[in-house]
């Protein structure tokens, strides 16, 4: 593999994340076997967002006033402010639509998305009250600094998942940094780590990962990441490991040779 290969650490359980050198969406698009185009990792979690009137994420014209002139009557008569948000459909899976907004940032408690700002919906981090978190339905690069976009449980309807941003919590690679069935991956192109749920893929299997391996965007397939200048404790022999890759924070790479 050569240092340009894309890795992402944010399939759930995967180890760790990097554009390449070539960096971007132009990276992460190539043909698969059939030659047709393969899905861009990096709007991976679109699908999560269904389909509807509207795009979650950044304020853009809705109506929650009756009339049809699909312009936000944010602060019309009284009315709230409206955005797209998502909302449990009929099929299990989140719906969006316009709807009324409410006054909570990103991080504070909400019982709905109608509680929560626009670009934002809530999302269940407790027994009771939910959280306000910026939807990351596009691109996931798309987040906030510090945080990284995960699936989570929807407040409304905790069996369904949404994608938003959530904090990085920043962790040590090849640690025992992460509670059980956890683990530390590089969550953003700028080598942001964080405590993820761990795969069970090992090298040459499907994403996401075990714990210690990376994701490769360009394969969807695991590689073993390893400790540069430590190769034959990592990697074992007949194996090196490799550095070079952007978004790997220093001293770290893939396991390359021998049995890789």
């Amino acid at each position: 593999m050569s240092g340009s290969e894309n890795l992402s650490g944010g399939w759930g359980g995967a180890g760790g994340y990097s554009q390449g050198s070539a960096g971007g969406d132009d990276a992460s698009v190539n043909l698969g076997n059939d030659g047709e185009a393969a899905p861009d990792p990096y709007r991976r979690y679109e699908a999560l967002c269904g389909e509807g009137e509207c795009v979650p994420g950044p304020q853009e014209a809705c109506s929650v006033g009756g009339d049809d002139d699909g312009e936000d009557d944010g602060g019309a008569e009284g009315l709230p402010a409206a955005a797209c948000q998502l909302v449990p459909g009929d099929d299990g899976h989140a719906t969006p639509a316009c709807g009324a907004t409410g006054p909570f940032a990103a991080g504070e408690p909400c019982g709905s998305a109608a509680d929560c700002a626009p670009g934002l919906g809530c999302v269940a981090t407790g027994e009771m009250a939910g959280t306000c978190r910026q939807y990351c339905c596009g691109h996931v690069e798309d987040c906030s600094v510090g945080t990284h976009c995960a699936p989570q449980p929807m407040q409304e309807n905790r069996q369904i998942q949404i994608p938003v941003c959530i904090p990085a919590t920043g962790c040590n690679l090849l640690s025992n940094d992460c509670g059980a069935e956890q683990t530390c991956a590089i969550v953003r192109a700028d080598g942001s780590t964080s405590c993820i749920p761990r795969g069970a893929g090992q090298v040459g299997d499907e994403c996401p990962c075990d714990d210690g391996f990376v994701c490769s965007m360009l394969t969807n397939s695991c590689k073993k990441l390893c400790r540069l200048g430590e190769s034959a404790t990592d990697c074992g022999q007949m194996a090196q490991c490799q550095g070079g890759s952007m978004g790997f924070p220093a001293g770290f790479g893939i396991c390359v040779g021998g049995n890789y």
